[in-house]
């Protein structure tokens, strides 16, 4: 078990995997530059736009059979010391072979993340990380103030480009470009 200076426990995926047993209920555990994340039970709001994007995203994959959906949780292994479990994230056809029985050992091509109660670990510290691992397409929901950012085109570990879409926005995704909802669809009636 490596430790910092200060006595710090840094924690690798092989680590955590036999020092927590699965549950039926265990919370969703992360490891960001060998530190864990726990994250609480999402809320209904969470859960309901959830449920919409995967509806959105699955009918898109049935006219373009182009790549694979996953839905947490399923742990995406970047490093060792970098493991993460997105709400949704998109495997292309080509990048398949990274797909492994268990989890993913790999970089997906684009994440969506639905804001929780703790905001900086999407914003900040999970989009360093996807954008220092490449990851192309990079989406944070926010359900407080019902917005979507979209973070693309990291260039040496930074993403280059930000847009901010609200209610009445069209988004469309840079990986899939035929992929469009108006904002409003989304938060709706929720």
């Amino acid at each position: 078990m490596r430790t910092t200076e200060d006595g710090k426990i840094l924690w690798s995926y092989s680590q955590l995997k036999h020092s927590f047993p699965e549950f039926l209920e265990s919370p969703i555990i992360e490891i960001i530059k060998g530190n864990l994340y726990m994250s609480p039970s999402r809320s209904i709001k969470h859960q309901r736009i959830l449920r919409r994007l995967i509806k959105l995203l699955e009918a898109f994959f049935e006219e373009k059979p182009v790549a694979e959906l996953f839905i947490a949780p399923v742990d995406v292994i970047l490093s060792e010391n970098d493991v993460v479990i997105p709400d949704l994230f998109i495997i292309l056809d080509r990048h398949k072979d990274s797909i492994k029985i268990t989890n993913v050992e790999g970089v997906p091509d684009f994440v969506i993340e639905i804001l929780s109660k703790n905001v900086k670990q999407d914003t900040e510290i999970k989009k360093a990380l996807y954008a220092k691992y490449g990851v192309e397409e990079y989406w944070v929901v926010d359900q407080f103030d019902e917005l979507i950012i979209r973070f693309n085109s990291p260039v040496e570990g930074k993403y280059i480009d930000k847009q901010i879409y609200k209610t009445t926005d069209l988004i469309t995704s840079v990986v899939f470009k035929d992929f469009i909802f108006r904002i409003e669809d989304l938060f709706g009636n929720l």
